[in-house]
């Protein structure tokens, strides 16, 4: 079966898998359409009711955001596939299930950083079910990060995301930042 990619979708997913140096994300399933008779080539195109709109893609998103901002990691890991993949710089390994990935990095954030807010800083990148975002997260590092001790310092951090969608559900989300930055800005180095 052969798809076809939007510009956009193969440009991530090629930064994403070069970037992590681990396997390429998951790709949805995309049936081939059959090929035009003559009277379906003069017939308007209208897309499948099935696919997500950019709209629909960037409500999953904010509703993530939402949810990680309320200090609801159960919230925001609802809104995950149960097979996503989720990949962290902090942590350096790809979380391969929806309850992994609360355990091993929501839950992280929301230990570490009780206060922490994730802020988006321009407009993303969405089409074909992947976005592309900058965010600032900031906060003060009051609780234990993976074992590490409290700094009590101030964090004000950014990176960018990467965001697979498909069904209403993340099912590839990968954050990339200066993880050296991350342990100056907490007094680790």
């Amino acid at each position: 079966m052969s798809r076809r990619a939007t510009p956009l979708a193969l440009v991530l997913t090629c930064l994403i898998a070069a970037c992590s140096q681990q396997e390429s994300p998951p790709v949805a399933e995309v049936e081939p359409s059959p090929p035009a008779t003559p009277a379906a080539k003069a017939a308007p195109v209208v897309a499948s009711v099935t696919a997500q709109t950019a709209g629909d893609e960037r409500a999953v998103l904010d509703d993530y955001l939402a949810a990680i901002n309320s200090h609801d990691p159960e919230q925001a890991g609802a809104l995950l596939d149960e097979k996503v993949h989720y990949f962290d710089a902090f942590t350096g390994q790809i979380q391969r299930n929806r309850l992994d990935a609360v355990k091993k990095v929501l839950d992280l954030y929301q230990d570490a950083v009780p206060d922490g807010h994730w802020e988006i800083r321009s407009e993303p990148a969405v089409g074909s079910g992947t976005i592309a975002y900058e965010w600032t997260f900031t906060g003060t590092n009051t609780g234990s990060w993976g074992g590490i001790g409290a700094s009590g310092q101030k964090i004000d951090l950014k990176g960018i995301s990467f965001v697979r969608i498909a069904n209403g559900k993340i099912i590839y989300k990968a954050d990339y930042f200066d993880t050296t930055t991350l342990g100056k800005q907490l007094g680790w180095q």
